[in-house]
């Protein structure tokens, strides 16, 4: 298995016929869905894209912005034999070198898979992490409410943002 971080476009276009499928395949069923709605739009409005790739084939992959640190903002894996595995050590990565916001089955596969326990962040920073605007969710104080295309969503941050960039 091989790690790749891409970073340029052409990187990203040589991937995309692969990464495409799979990000519509994992968010078909999320409510909100995918947040990009081209091929376009996704190469143009992510800065790093972490895939784990065997053989030529993408098993995992992490999507990212740079916004505040590193904030990973899609994931999806193959139906693949260790593809679960590789989506497991992206996001270890990620929690390790940068941040993400979660919901519904994401946060339950990082916090029961990837001890995203360890990376709670306070919701009362979500709103300035995210630069918008959000409401206590009232269960605890990590979650957080907030509009995504035009559904009410709860949401949990997770990983090591890098605050310094807070004005």
């Amino acid at each position: 298995m091989q790690f790749l971080k891409l970073n340029n476009e052409q990187e990203k276009r040589a991937y995309l016929p692969q990464v495409w499928p799979l990000l519509d395949a994992s968010y078909r069923t999320v409510p909100g869905g995918l947040h990009f709605a081209s091929q376009e739009e996704l190469i143009s409005d992510t800065d790093e894209w972490h895939l784990i790739v065997l053989d030529g084939v993408v098993l995992a992959l992490t999507l990212h912005k740079y916004k505040c640190g590193l904030k990973l903002v899609a994931l999806a894996k193959a139906r693949a034999e260790g593809a679960r595995a590789a989506l497991k050590q992206l996001i270890e990565h990620a929690l390790h070198f940068g941040w993400m916001e979660l919901s519904d089955q994401a946060e339950n596969f990082v916090m029961r898979e990837c001890n995203g326990h360890r990376f709670l962040i306070h919701a009362s920073l979500a709103g300035k992490l995210l630069k918008k605007m959000v409401e206590p969710a009232g269960s605890d104080a990590f979650h957080y409410r907030r509009r995504i295309m035009n559904c009410v969503k709860t949401k949990l941050i997770l990983g090591t943002p890098d605050f310094s960039q807070l004005a």
